[in-house]
């Protein structure tokens, strides 16, 4: 039991904060943090995500300073980012505390928990996990992503709510779809896999590790980033009027059924815009030119710090 103290008292802990994250709520968790690690006498460095770009070197910052965990103040958004620039070999552990808008990887791997008190036992006493990634490779190059994509109308409406600053979660994702449904809902896609070959115009191709998307949409009731493989959710294009009148199936994850959703699991699909669009990854949005794209199971995981939140 002593040594267990010691070793504890040894642990140093890296911070990454993002500024920019849930409208302000990761200064208010930082803050909290801050207080508690003084209470258990815990030496912790903390780098502020100015720029996005130089996330690879406040991770190597850390790294040398040799810290032991790494804790992630940020949403799914910083996520994005922080898979997207890992260092070569980078083995230290995160531990993420929900603060973004939506923390929809989060939700996946502990349900709809809060509180920063359990975040922090993870913090102390979890385990080591790994997740998968995805990737999206395009003629530009290739981006991964911890929890979900999406191309067509649900990557116009992530687009739509970075735009909203005073709201959070599933409320900004809903206030964003109402604004963008004014306009074009419907893509025209070729989509296939080993098992699958679809083409038309479809409101929306998702692709999911994590359960949700856009900040509690339970678009992939069964996904888990545990598992080699990405759930696809596909959306036939309908009238405006019935998207309002399902859009609650898609939020309590009983849309399987509509004869409008196509829905089956893949390691590796091949996608065919036949016009521009845009995709979201974790919740951050660029353009994709129409030509050929290619979404797989990657071969770089993310590790992570896990308790059962039972």
């Amino acid at each position: 039991m002593k040594n267990h103290k010691k070793k504890r008292k040894g642990i140093k802990v890296g911070v990454i904060f993002n500024p920019y994250s849930g409208s302000g709520r990761s200064f208010e968790v930082l803050k909290w943090l801050k207080e508690r690690l003084r209470i258990d006498k815990l030496k912790y460095y903390v780098e502020k995500l100015e720029k996005k770009i130089n996330i690879k070197e406040n991770l190597l910052r850390l790294k040398e300073k040799g810290v032991h965990k790494i804790i992630v103040l940020g949403g799914d958004g910083t996520l994005f980012h922080i898979v997207n620039n890992l260092p070569f070999d980078f083995k230290i552990p995160f531990c993420l505390f929900p603060s973004g808008s939506g923390n929809d990887f989060l939700k996946t791997i502990f349900g709809k928990k809060k509180d920063l008190n359990f975040f922090y036992e993870v913090f102390k006493e979890g385990i080591v996990m790994e997740s998968f990634t995805g990737e999206i490779i395009t003629k530009e190059g290739k981006l991964l992503f911890t929890n979900a994509a999406g191309i067509g109308f649900d990557a116009k409406i992530a687009e739509r709510a970075l735009r909203i600053k005073n709201l959070r979660g599933l409320l900004r994702y809903l206030l964003s779809l109402l604004i963008e449904l004014k306009g074009n809902i419907s893509y025209e896609m070729e989509i296939k896999d080993d098992n699958n070959y679809l083409m038309g115009k479809y409101i929306l191709l998702g692709l999911g590790l994590g359960k949700y998307l856009g900040g509690g949409f339970h678009l992939f009731p069964d996904a888990s980033p545990f598992k080699e493989e990405i759930s696809v959710c596909i959306i036939k294009n309908m009238k405006k009027t019935e998207v309002l009148k399902k859009l609650h199936h898609v939020i309590k994850g009983t849309h399987l059924s509509l004869p409008e959703c196509l829905y089956f699991k893949t390691k590796d699909l091949k996608l065919s815009l036949k016009e521009d669009s845009l995709i979201q990854l974790d919740g951050e949005v660029s353009r994709l030119k129409r030509g050929d794209i290619e979404a797989k199971i990657s071969q770089k995981k993310f590790s992570f710090l896990y308790k059962s939140p039972i």
